[in-house]
């Protein structure tokens, strides 16, 4: 819903996610992009296990990639924050690996941290992290940065 809708509740999304779905609502790379960690998320909460090389996510991922090809190919749009974005996306579900650990030290009263199951041993692929590093470099570094909670995610 708009901001300005009277049925909005503020409290239940951020501002970051509000900026970055509006974001993706413009544009086809960002927004195949947040389609792609979606179906991802939601095939580990469906099965508990990855499917990174399914057909789904394989085709997904290509279109990520052509529209973002397409996106930069015009110079004034290389360099935007949307951009480095759909490149961290494609950088944080491209090497993911979730599993149970076999040995644990006490019976957990929650069978699965959801989220945390899938994010916390989050490995990314090097040459997607140099990419994202020197365009963020090529721009100026962090703090040219203006959509919200992004530098952190990439010093994260």
């Amino acid at each position: 819903m708009p901001d300005d809708h009277p049925n909005r509740s503020l409290s239940l999304t951020s501002a970051s996610s509000r900026t970055w779905v509006s974001s993706a609502l413009e544009l086809p790379c960002l927004f195949n992009g947040i389609l792609l960690a979606c179906s991802i998320e939601r095939d580990f909460l469906r099965h508990s296990k990855l499917l990174l090389e399914s057909p789904y996510v394989l085709s997904k991922r290509l279109l990520v990639i052509q529209k973002l090809n397409e996106f930069i190919s015009d110079p004034k749009n290389a360099l935007r924050d949307e951009v480095l974005l759909t490149i961290l996306v494609l950088a944080s579900h491209d090497a993911l690996e979730a599993k149970e650990e076999t040995r644990k030290p006490f019976n957990s009263p929650m069978k699965t941290m959801q989220w945390l199951n899938l994010y916390g041993n989050c490995t990314y692929t090097p040459t997607h992290m140099k990419a994202l590093y020197d365009l963020v470099n090529m721009r100026g570094g962090l703090e040219v940065i203006k959509l919200p909670c992004m530098a952190e995610m990439i010093v994260l």
